[in-house]
């Protein structure tokens, strides 16, 4: 799995501007690279548009107006019938707020299995539940979990769920907005031991995310973004040293703030902000 994105602009459906422009950077299989940015800056808007339709959520739908993306040498631009049939069995998409935006009328269970029955209408459904039962007790939530509403669950555990999810059919491309949010402290463990076992095997990632103390134990490179242009790349460490931007001094200050030296460790004190 590889995925290459030249020189790319996006810009959410209907809009006048772009939301983002002029980003470029590449990733190969078992690699991650983090996205940062202040509210606004774009984020979203360019996991959506490499996401090839892989969104449940309902959200404003982004796409690619300039430039160019490729997965797996596959033209996400032009993508056809063909490409988004392989986004369906390669790409695992979790969206802002994915907790919130779980199906009402289904069960964790069926909201689960849908990729796989999805992709396979012949598939085992035997299989298929197994499958479900392992990946909500990889997340920390209880087998019951699987026959109970997202009405029935907390807030967290409906954002584990959406994990579960998402890590269901085994991806070769994960793409993440803000996994850790709505998550309680002691599953954030649990998300960067799920991340860093897929990237061991060959998994590659893409993760918005604020979460210092999580992209510092994945030893993640960072693209910033702000107001849709890249204006920092490079590992975490490094950038929080330099201060370069407004916003790394930022995180900087809240890195030092909390007693720690931002280049060898983070804590989660960027506020995970939100935005597109």
């Amino acid at each position: 799995m590889s995925l290459v994105v030249d020189d790319l602009t996006v810009r959410y459906q209907g809009a006048s501007g772009p939301a983002a422009s002029g980003v470029s950077f590449s990733l190969a299989a078992g690699e991650l690279v983090a996205i940062m940015g202040p509210s606004g800056a774009g984020k979203s808007a360019l996991l959506r548009a490499l996401a090839l339709g892989q969104d449940y959520s309902g959200s404003e739908a982004a796409e690619i107006v300039g430039g160019a993306a490729f997965i797996s040498g596959a033209p996400v631009r032009s993508a056809g019938k063909r490409e988004h049939l392989f986004a369906q069995h390669e790409i695992a998409y979790l969206p802002q707020n994915a907790g919130a935006a779980l199906p009402g009328g289904s069960s964790i269970g069926d909201f689960l299995s849908a990729p796989l029955i999805a992709r396979d209408k012949r598939a085992d459904r035997g299989a298929v539940g197994e499958r479900a039962a392992r990946s909500i007790d990889a997340v920390g939530l209880t087998l019951s979990t699987l026959s109970l509403f997202p009405s029935e669950l907390s807030g967290g555990q409906r954002q584990r769920a959406a994990i579960a999810r998402a890590l269901m059919i085994g991806p070769r491309l994960l793409l993440a907005d803000e996994p850790a949010s709505g998550v309680d402290p002691s599953v954030r463990g649990v998300i960067g031991t799920l991340l860093r076992t897929g990237l061991e095997a060959g998994m590659a990632a893409v993760v918005v995310s604020h979460d210092l103390e999580l992209l510092v134990a994945l030893d993640a490179r960072v693209i910033v973004l702000d107001a849709g242009a890249v204006v920092a790349d490079g590992p975490l460490s490094e950038l929080l040293a330099e201060g370069r931007t407004p916003f790394l001094a930022s995180l900087a200050g809240l890195s030092a703030a909390a007693g720690e030296q931002p280049d060898t460790e983070g804590r989660d004190g960027a506020g995970r902000a939100a935005g597109r």
